[in-house]
């Protein structure tokens, strides 16, 4: 049964600042160092890339004829920095779910998802629009997936991170899977919902 339960250790918890910067720009802010290490690693990376081919140029390693094959392994490179650079940045933004209703039916209706659900929830400290989700990701316990909910008029803010002291986590998220849950869910209650509206 969904129940209310305090907030968890970690350090990942948003503060006042993190759900106004989320509710205004609709993703994360980068605010921590393991948010800013994947930038760091991409302009490190890029650096490198630069350099390499500068001096791979100046020396005349490439010949003009051969220019095109002598690229194509900086440019699989490239394409691969591009991908997780962009993957990287969708990951921040919250996903937006419409649902037609005002904030507080949007709380309701969150929490009589997580009752369906038996998921146990709890919320920020003078935030009862903000509702959040733990689920340990591994048989150690040291990772676990934040999912955050958020409930705004029309619509529910839904992202996730992983909570844990590595840099780079060994967990995938699994929010979409709630997300997906949330809409089917919707759909059989959507007549209820507006009856009561």
């Amino acid at each position: 049964m969904s129940s209310q339960l305090p907030p968890p250790s970690t350090s990942n918890v948003l503060s006042d600042d993190d759900v106004a910067f989320i509710r205004r720009k609709l993703r994360y802010p980068i605010n921590t160092f393991r948010k800013v290490v994947p930038l760091m690693f991409v302009i490190f990376f890029i650096g490198v890339y630069w350099f390499i081919y500068y001096e791979l140029l100046q020396v005349g390693t490439f010949a003009r004829s051969k220019i095109f094959p002598q690229l194509f392994p900086f440019s699989i490179s490239g394409l691969i920095i591009t991908f997780a650079m962009i993957r990287y940045v969708r990951s921040l933004f919250f996903e937006k779910f419409h649902t037609g209703l005002r904030t507080a039916d949007n709380i309701s209706l969150l929490e009589s998802f997580f009752i369906h659900q038996q998921a146990r929830h709890h919320t920020i400290a003078n935030y009862p629009d903000v509702l959040i989700v733990n689920s340990v990701m591994n048989g150690k316990g040291n990772e676990q997936e934040i999912v955050v909910f958020i409930a705004i008029d029309n619509t529910i803010l839904i992202n996730s991170h992983i909570s844990t002291s590595n840099i780079f986590p060994r967990s995938k998220r699994k929010y979409k899977e709630l997300l997906s849950m949330l809409k089917s869910f919707l759909s059989r209650t959507q007549t209820d919902l507006t009856r009561t509206v």
